[in-house]
């Protein structure tokens, strides 16, 4: 499978850090596990991962927590 970015390389198992932010909330999570292309560092989460760390930034807004950095 090509990069969905750059379509010059397939990308490779490894790990990123996502960052999300609504108005004053953020929060950032490292060491997701993701496809990463070795061409443009795009990387790519599979469904299972976003739908966690979607629901983990949302227990994190209903806690009233503002500034977060954690782990996946």
């Amino acid at each position: 499978m090509k990069c969905l970015i750059c379509r010059q390389a397939d990308p490779m198992e490894g790990f990123t850090s996502i960052y999300f932010k609504r108005e004053e909330f953020q929060i950032l999570i490292r060491n997701v596990p993701s496809q990463i292309c070795p061409h443009c560092g795009e990387a790519i989460v599979d469904e299972e991962a976003a739908i966690q760390l979607l629901n983990r930034a949302e227990e994190a807004v209903n806690q009233g927590m503002m500034d977060v950095v954690c782990e996946y």
